[in-house]
């Protein structure tokens, strides 16, 4: 219906300019429809034509706007950028917020567009001269509040593309300072809260190392910035967790991501990220517990999930075989499992983590294994070592009876003989039951009868001989 009026009205215009062509004002009237038919290029003519014309001064600085606004329209910023700077010295101090933040986002557009094509020496030029505009818009006076924000968030958007290329420290942290300058004129200016996070993480990333739990600690304080004023934001709230973890704060991102995992439950990811802060801070089961949940929902293909669930059954052995053997078979088991759901190098290095488990496993299962034949062994010495001083005890004895009825050099030596073999088989008896003893202190610690099939014998053998376990 309006578009019909101003189509209407053009055709009145058009009559009225054949009728007067030196006057300039039905010419600008009809610019003015032809803005609001979107006929931008005609409307464009038409401002033109009409500054040919004798224009009253005050009038020129709006006509020239409406270029302005035209070339905008058109995209052609460049041109945009020269009308501008052509109008700016005919408007006063009010109206030049205005143009500068239109120049700004014109400066902005022709970066992006030479960003896009691969021109990033362009790019980097004009992002420049955006800031600039920006800044003079900002010391100019503003009309409406909502303005002044753009602005600023436009000129630390520059500073941020301009850091981004650059990747230095100082490039970002002038980003930063930019974006704090928007926080400051609007404390919930939500774009520049998550660009200044995302900065801060980079910084954190590109700091040295003994720097990094510092800067992550700061990360954490912008992040509670944000969720003072928008709480329980998954996405935010699960940064939060990653920038506790840069920090080495495990227990705290564990509690964070907690709570993220009630948000997003099916989120394996969120899963991952808790496990791995509950295996930082030697969580090892409830981690566990945490990764297997992880594949469940969606994390199945990670390779990293089955070599950290493996890495947390292998620190929680004791040095046990009852305890180490099952977890070292866990392990493995687990493993097994990431191979068969993960594809590509993934796979191969769990490969190599699978076969150091089972070399593990094998090792500790041989070690059981020789255990368990040394407490034989040691049995069995103990037993023929009672054999024999039972059958020396015996020999002796008849030598002795025999002594005493006919003594005879050669009983005499026997009887001598008979002894020193006694008290050298009971010399090497306590030696074998110190021996089983400590076998049996050993093997008590660590499952007993359980884990070790001669626990029960050793300590019969040891009572057998007036000593406990």
């Amino acid at each position: 219906m309006k578009q019909g009026k101003f189509q209407e009205a053009i055709v009145l215009l058009d009559e009225s300019i054949a009728s007067y062509p030196d006057w300039y004002f039905p010419i600008l009237l009809k610019g003015q429809a032809n803005m609001k038919l979107k006929k931008f290029d005609v409307a464009l003519r038409n401002f033109n034509d009409a500054l040919t014309l004798e224009i009253p001064t005050k009038d020129i600085p709006g006509v020239k706007y409406s270029i302005v606004q035209c070339y905008m329209s058109l995209k052609d910023y460049n041109k945009a950028i020269h009308a501008i700077d052509d109008l700016m010295p005919l408007v006063p101090a009010s109206r030049k917020f205005d143009l500068l933040l239109n120049r700004g986002q014109s400066e902005m557009q022709i970066a992006k567009s030479s960003e896009g094509s691969g021109n990033n020496k362009k790019a980097q030029t004009f992002y420049s001269k955006a800031i600039v505009s920006f800044t003079e818009a900002l010391k100019a006076p503003v009309g409406k509040k909502n303005h002044e924000i753009e602005a600023a968030f436009q000129k630390a958007y520059a500073q941020y593309k301009i850091g981004n290329a650059k990747g230095g420290i100082q490039s970002l942290e002038k980003s930063i300072k930019a974006f704090e300058d928007v926080i400051e004129r609007n404390k919930r200016e939500e774009r520049a809260h998550k660009f200044l996070i995302d900065l801060s993480f980079r910084v954190a990333q590109s700091s040295a190392k003994s720097r990094q739990p510092t800067r992550y600690q700061e990360t954490v304080s912008y992040i509670d910035r944000y969720l003072s004023i928008w709480p329980n934001k998954p996405e935010m709230m699960n940064k939060k967790g990653a920038a506790l973890q840069g920090a080495k704060k495990y227990r705290e991102a564990v509690e964070v991501f907690k709570l993220v995992t009630k948000l997003l439950p099916k989120d394996g990811t969120v899963y991952f990220s808790l496990g791995s802060c509950q295996m930082a801070a030697k969580q090892f089961a409830e981690a566990i517990g945490s990764f297997q949940k992880a594949i469940a929902n969606g994390e199945k293909g990670n390779h990293n999930i089955y070599s950290f669930i493996a890495y947390c059954y292998q620190e929680q052995k004791q040095g046990c075989y009852n305890t180490d053997i099952p977890l070292y078979t866990n392990a493995v088991k687990i493993l097994e499992q990431g191979v068969k759901n993960v594809s590509g190098q993934g796979k191969g290095k769990i490969q190599g983590d699978l076969q150091r488990k089972k070399d593990n496993l094998n090792i500790l299962e041989e070690n059981k294994s020789t255990d368990n034949s040394n407490h034989m062994a040691a049995i069995t010495n103990v037993t023929k070592l009672e054999r024999s001083i039972d059958a020396n005890r015996d020999k002796l004895q008849r030598n002795q009876e025999l002594y005493i009825r006919q003594p005879t050099e050669e009983l005499r030596l026997a009887i001598e003989e008979g002894k020193k073999a006694i008290r050298e088989d009971e010399g090497s008896m306590q030696n074998e039951l110190e021996v089983l003893r400590r076998y049996v202190r050993e093997s008590g610690k660590c499952g007993g009868q359980g884990t070790f099939d001669n626990y029960d014998k050793m300590r019969e053998v040891i009572k057998r001989h007036g000593s406990g376990s």
